[in-house]
């Protein structure tokens, strides 16, 4: 009998300890099994962000390219309008024109694409006006103005939608400015009317330069009392 209950007990702990060596491999088994499943989940989250970085340098790089483009058309336009600008002031100004009625370059927006490129100044107008254009007869010249100015204004017109999102003013470089008037105005020294020959002079010049009589305050100080003992 004793024989009997040695052997329970021990196939009864055998037992026990075989399942939870069961239990163990199962949850150990299904550990890894979730680690798999984590790491596929982020290779191909992995994979997806590469995707998405190889898509992205693939429209950085047609998008360079498209502005390197872009670049090289404002210049070429650039260029054109200068050349067409410097036209059309050499056409007027042999057609009678005024110096001051010619159009300026600070009419064309500033060039912050390719700011290195020379902009055509009055210096390079004779050279570069085509010797065709001289030989025009006198009484030809307004017309070939009037549809120069027209040319000049389409571009202008053309380049307009990308003038639109800065608001551009245009001054007049002939004309005073309103603070510039304003500075002068201020600057005007302080006068007053001479009591002789009541001649506007200097508020503070002692003798007047046109009767060389002195000059009276309307309001003289009064004498400083002496500080009595």
């Amino acid at each position: 009998l004793e024989d009997f209950a040695a052997k329970r007990n021990e196939l009864l702990a055998d037992l026990a300890d075989f399942q939870q060596s069961k239990q163990f491999i199962e949850e150990t088994m299904k550990t890894i099994s979730d680690l798999n499943e984590e790491k596929d989940a982020h290779s191909e989250m992995i994979q997806q962000i590469n995707m998405d970085k190889q898509e992205l340098e693939k429209i950085m790089n047609s998008a360079r390219e498209e502005k390197r483009q872009m670049e090289k058309s404002i210049s070429q336009k650039y260029d054109e309008i200068y050349r067409l600008l410097e036209l059309t002031n050499e056409l007027s100004r042999e057609s009678g024109v005024a110096e001051e009625n010619l159009i300026t370059p600070s009419v064309i927006p500033p060039n912050k694409i390719t700011p290195n490129m020379p902009a055509m100044g009055a210096s390079s107008t004779s050279s570069g006006v085509p010797q065709l254009f001289r030989h025009f007869k006198a009484n030809s010249m307004p017309a070939v103005v009037q549809r120069a100015m027209f040319n000049f204004d389409s571009m202008l017109l053309q380049a307009a939608p990308a003038m639109a999102s800065r608001p551009h003013t245009l001054a007049n470089p002939f004309s005073p400015s309103t603070s510039a008037v304003t500075k002068i105005d201020h600057q005007s020294p302080p006068m007053k009317t001479c009591q002789s020959c009541f001649q506007q002079i200097h508020r503070n010049a002692p003798i007047c330069p046109m009767c060389k009589s002195k000059s009276r305050s309307k309001n003289p100080k009064k004498p400083k009392r002496k500080a009595a003992d």
